[in-house]
Order: structure tokens, then sequence, then C-alpha cells
């Protein structure tokens, strides 16, 4: 039910992020725009986050907290769309912040363009030892593709954009129509694929921003990539948007264009990522999922660069192929890396032998050695004074006799 004195609903899915969590909801409950409710669905957390976000319960009645039965990503984000009461949705990633006027912006943009979707650019950031270090991201290399409302599936380039679900607003209402839901797979891989291609296939009204508002960690190790049992997640993720996805925006040709450019980029994208020793198990799958469609010319590649596109029915024809082909061609580029490195390693020893080269001549001039003469006893004097302050009289005297010695031998 939507309750008009909330604009916006911030889904905050969470799973372990004791270190994180405050912060995050700190910068959701310090929004500008106060007429928001913050729905934090935690998947059962071990670390502390849980009693953390209770917590904040306490103190904050715009904080709800919810126990997800279930350890999924797309269910979190379900569970709390269910609970959710406000006219729009979004959605912050409990490791990640946002700046103060986020919501307000995005909120004011989509009424006033009256909007399904208001997306923006975003940061990225690391943790170092010297502070911060952030990084832009933008959507669009060509400007004049923000700030204006347009059909997504009339836009080919908006299904090239990054997913960063978490960096729009969503009209509520929009959402339920169309039965816009995430998909409810194990863990946290990609489940923000299958809800982006939907929003935009069946959003009329969408509306860029170039500006940033959405900061997105990126100093967390991501497992998931070298993990056997998630590679395939992709696929479930193109099964599930076949299943929701609208007759009518189905046989659309718009859409068969952009999805077919989507799915080939995506797998592509997903193959390069993966451990080396699961990429073979990967293409062959790839080539058993888009066989059939393209046997039956249901695949539109009109799309696709010429490489990209000779790639794809490499793959699907003859997969071991591309595999030993690619294998061969990663080899080639360790060879140059290998190459170079040696390069480098060689222009430094010549770099260090010039640098000794010099110290010996220095060491053999004749300035040098008056240098020495001259400074000698200072030296010893300084030295004496050094040992005696460190161990003591007995022993330097010691130190002088034995030197003494040696001298005279």
């Amino acid at each position: 039910m939507c309750n008009s004195s909330v604009k916006v609903s911030v889904i905050m899915p969470s799973l372990n992020v004791g270190k994180y969590i405050a912060e995050c909801i700190e910068s959701a409950i310090n929004q500008t725009l106060k007429d928001i409710e913050i729905i934090c669905v935690d998947a059962g957390s071990t670390d502390g986050t849980l009693e953390i976000l209770k917590e904040y319960e306490k103190k904050d009645s715009r904080v709800k907290v919810i126990v997800s039965d279930v350890k999924s990503y797309g269910r979190q984000i379900n569970l709390g769309f269910a609970a959710a009461t406000g006219q729009y949705m979004a959605i912050l990633e409990t490791d990640d912040c946002i700046k103060p006027d986020m919501y307000e912006v995005l909120y004011n943009t989509a009424i006033e363009t009256d909007a399904d979707i208001v997306k923006t650019d975003f940061e990225s950031f690391v943790d170092t030892e010297d502070g911060r270090k952030y990084s832009y991201f933008s959507h669009f290399k060509d400007k004049s593709a923000y700030n204006k409302i347009f059909t997504p599936i009339h836009n080919p380039d908006s299904f090239s954009s990054n997913p960063s679900t978490w960096s729009s607003v969503y009209k509520m209402s929009f959402l339920k129509e169309n039965n816009i839901r995430h998909n409810e797979t194990p863990g946290a891989s990609y489940q923000d694929t299958s809800f982006w291609v939907l929003t935009l296939a069946a959003a009329k009204k969408a509306y860029f921003m170039d500006r940033a508002f959405y900061m997105l960690r990126r100093d967390r190790n991501e497992s998931s990539v070298f993990n056997r049992g998630k590679i395939y997640a992709i696929f479930d993720e193109y099964n599930f948007i076949d299943e929701n996805i609208p007759n009518d925006i189905k046989n659309d040709e718009n859409y068969i264009k952009v999805y077919w450019k989507k799915k080939c980029d995506h797998f592509i994208y997903h193959y390069n990522r993966i451990a080396d020793d699961s990429k073979l198990f990967y293409l062959c799958r790839m080539s058993e999922e888009f066989k059939k469609s393209y046997e039956n010319n249901e695949i539109d590649l009109s799309l696709l660069d010429k490489n990209r596109k000779k790639d794809i029915e490499d793959i699907i024809l003859h997969p071991r192929e591309f595999y030993a082909r690619a294998d061969n061609q990663y080899n080639i580029n360790a060879k140059k890396e290998k190459d170079n490195l040696e390069k480098e390693i060689r222009k430094i020893k010549k770099e260090n032998d010039k640098i000794k080269k010099e110290f010996t001549n220095v060491i053999n001039s004749r300035s040098y050695k008056v240098g020495r003469i001259i400074t000698f006893i200072p030296r010893k004097i300084c030295g004496g004074i050094r040992c005696l302050n460190q161990n003591g009289i007995r022993y330097t005297i010691k130190r002088i006799i034995l030197k003494i010695k040696d001298k005279t031998h």
C-alpha cells in the first residue's frame, strides 16, 4: 500500500557488514529529504550487523528491521519491496554510502518529469592509508544523452549503461503494475541484472542525470567470480528475464535487438571475469544456451561490432576451438608481458651498473681520499663517543686496544 507521506522507501539488504553498516545507515538517516522510510533486511548476520540495525530502529521511527528467511539478495529486496509504502523505491547496499541530498534531488526530478526511473552517475571508492580515493563513473560519453526523458527500448545505448540499480529511484506503481521483482537465487550473484533489464524494458519514461550521489565501495573481496558454483548465475538471470518479460514487450522488435546485444555483451563480460579453470565449462554451457535461437534465426546480432559478432558465432558453433584460441592468445599476451618485464629489469640493471661505476670513480678520486684523511680523527672520536654511550667505558677501551693491535700486526 502506498503511503503518500512517505516519498521514498529505501531498502537496505545486509549480511555481515558490521564494519560499514553505521556509515551506510547514517548516510540514509541524514538525508535532506526527511519523508523517507528505511527498510533494513538482514539475512542472518553473525558479526553484530543485525544488533546495530536494531539499535537504529529504536532511535529512529523511520527505520524498520526485517530478518530474511534465506540468504538471498533478491529475496531481501523483495521482502523490503513488499513492506514498502513509499511513492518511490530505492536500494542502498550496506557497504556503500550516499550524499545527503541524493533522494531529495532524485525524488523532485521524478515528480517533475513523471519518470518511471531516475538514474544517476556514481562514484566508486577505496579506503587507503592516505585516505579515501574516488573514481567517477559516467553512464554515457555523450552528454546530450543526459537530463531528458526517453523510452529505453527506443534508445539502445541505455541498455549499455552500468546496471547500478542502487543509483536510481523507481516509481512504486510502475514496479507493481509490471510485476517487476528480483530473482531470488541464493547468495548475491548478479540478481541486479534481471531487475535492471526488466525495468528498462518496461519503462515508458526514464531520466538519467550526469551527477553522482551514490558512493560504491570497491575494496571488498569479490569471491563469487572464483566460485564454480556461481559461474552460471548469469544464465539464471536471463532465464528469469525470459520468464517474466510481458509478451507485448518480448515481441517488440526494438526490445529483441537490445535484448540480444545485452545478452551477448553480458555473457562475454562474465566469461572474462571467471576463473581460468571454469572458462571451458562456461563456454560449452553458453553454446547450448544460444544454439537453438541461433539456428532458428532468433538472435539479432546487428548491433554487435564485427569482432564481437564473430566471437559469439564461434562460441555457439565451436566453443572448444574458441577456448583454445583464446587460451593461446592469453599465453601470447602473457609472454609479451614477461618480455616487457625482462626488458625493464635489464634497463634497471644497466642504470644500476652506471651508478655503481660513478660511485667507484668517486671513491677512487683524489678529493674523496683527501676528505677521508681530513675527517679521520673526527670520525674516530664520534665513533668512540657512540660506543661509550652504548656499551660503557670498559668495553670501549677494550675495542680501542684490539683495533691498535690489529693495525700493528
